[in-house]
């Protein structure tokens, strides 16, 4: 069976316990019942639409099926109610790390532990590295393998760090 929730509202402010939420559950792509949470602490409720109730009896005996959920030190028996919840949470898991992918884009951002902190840098733009034309990059290139250089004034990629004149250069020897 799949089991999808869509018109998935979930509001943080209210959750104290538990995640307070409202969904739409559907069942092999069926619209089945209306799940909602009120975020005391107290269990999921899931309400039938009407004429879907044997759907949702067919669905809560294959999650009794399934194996239990492991909680840190402790198992629990798989139901409808534990299928949801799981749901739920995966949709919070996801929309928090979407968040911290975006945050990623203007801060510096570190984990320790459970923990996350970001770092700002207001206004300051940091550098880019932006690749050159790649009619650039195939002029007079020795390597296919572009490297990045960063001169004081502009941070750009190159083909080559900038070559010694030729007075500088080392001789080469017959051999290499």
């Amino acid at each position: 069976m799949n089991f999808e929730l869509r018109n998935l509202k979930i509001n943080e402010a209210f959750s104290e316990e538990t995640t307070c939420f409202i969904a739409t559950l559907y069942i092999d792509g069926v619209r089945t019942a209306e799940c909602r949470n009120d975020g005391h602490g107290g269990m999921t409720l899931i309400q039938p639409l009407p004429g879907k109730r044997d759907v949702q009896q067919e669905a809560e005996a294959y999650c009794k099926t399934l194996p239990p959920i492991h909680l840190q030190t402790i198992d629990i028996p798989s139901d409808l109610e534990s299928v949801v919840d799981l749901l739920v949470d995966k949709e919070l898991k996801r929309r928090f790390w979407m968040k911290l992918q975006k945050s990623m884009e203007k801060k510096l951002v570190i984990q320790k532990g459970d923990k996350v902190y970001t770092i700002g840098w207001g206004k300051q733009k940091l550098p880019t590295f932006r690749p050159q034309s790649s009619r650039a990059l195939s002029k007079g290139t020795r390597s296919s393998t572009p490297i990045y250089h960063h001169d004081d004034t502009q941070t750009k990629m190159v083909s080559k760090p900038p070559r010694a004149p030729e007075e500088q250069r080392p001789p080469c020897d017959a051999t290499g």
